[in-house]
């Protein structure tokens, strides 16, 4: 099987818990093409599927080597988006911390949000998800996606988010996690979603997946609360491999189930012919 992992800087997680244990999976060649920054935007898949910056972009030495590079995806069987294909996460973060939404949970935010109108929201917000046609109802390869992280748990160490009613976070990300998935899989794209293990009770990561990062100007070390480490790249290729080595049907209606008679049993029953009046 071939995967192609292309997507923005939470590449790095998916490509270190690769590496950690690609050993044990031989008959699975990868390539990997990271595009930080908001330059993954200006990424392109053109007619003859192949996917990356454009050529003037590419000569450019401003930007990180990593990120010029091509892939020609005709070369693979599985293209999995990750970290870019989300609901905008400004907009998100204004909904989660900021609103109280009729039927979830909370009563101690400043504004207050009717269902309806956060129903259409998210229905906007997942709407603009993927701009480009390009990746529609592709034939092949298959399209696979997961969306950005969510946040590490050690983010609620911030001042500002101390004293926050956190008991809308897991459900109403949740719940535009589904319909983002809903809206991708219209345009035949499958998601990959962060396993439930990964998460704490108001469904942050959990602290132990982050990543060290120095402080500017300090040399400092503290947790990176948005990218996360190889060991959640692990977990996420285990739900990756559980999933994408399905067969197609398995896919849509589940694990296959025995349905072979018993001799004893199958002598016994006649086909008759159907008959319409």
């Amino acid at each position: 099987m071939r995967v192609a992992v292309i997507g923005s800087s939470h590449v790095a997680a998916i490509k270190s818990g690769w590496d950690e244990i690609s050993a044990d999976h031989p008959d699975q060649d990868v390539g990997f093409l990271a595009i930080g920054g908001h330059k993954f935007s200006a990424a392109v898949l053109d007619a003859d599927m192949i996917f990356g910056l454009p050529e003037e972009m590419r000569r450019d030495t401003s930007i990180a080597k990593f990120s010029r590079g091509q892939l020609d995806l005709r070369n693979f069987d599985h293209v999995w988006h990750v970290g870019i294909w989300r609901a905008p996460l400004v907009a998100f973060n204004a909904l989660i911390f900021d609103t109280d939404i009729d039927g979830f949970e909370g009563g101690s935010h400043r504004h207050r949000l009717s269902r309806a109108a956060f129903d259409a929201v998210i229905d906007d917000l997942t709407r603009r998800a993927v701009r480009s046609v390009a990746w529609r109802n592709l034939s092949a390869p298959q399209l696979w996606f997961s969306s950005v992280p969510r946040r590490n748990a050690l983010i609620l160490n911030q001042k500002r988010l101390q004293n926050r009613d956190l008991r809308n976070h897991g459900p109403v990300s949740d719940t535009v996690d589904a319909a983002l998935a809903v809206r991708m899989a219209e345009a035949g794209i499958r998601h990959i979603p962060q396993p439930a293990d990964t998460l704490d009770a108001h469904r942050f990561t959990q602290a132990g997946y982050g990543t060290a990062r120095k402080k500017a100007g300090t040399g400092d070390v503290d947790v990176d609360v948005q990218h996360m480490n190889a060991a959640f790249g692990r977990r996420m290729w285990a739900a990756f491999l559980e999933q994408a080595t399905k067969k197609p049907w398995q896919n849509a209606f589940g694990p296959a189930r025995s349905h072979r008679l018993h001799p004893t049993t199958r002598r016994h029953i006649r086909i008759r012919p159907l008959r319409f009046t």
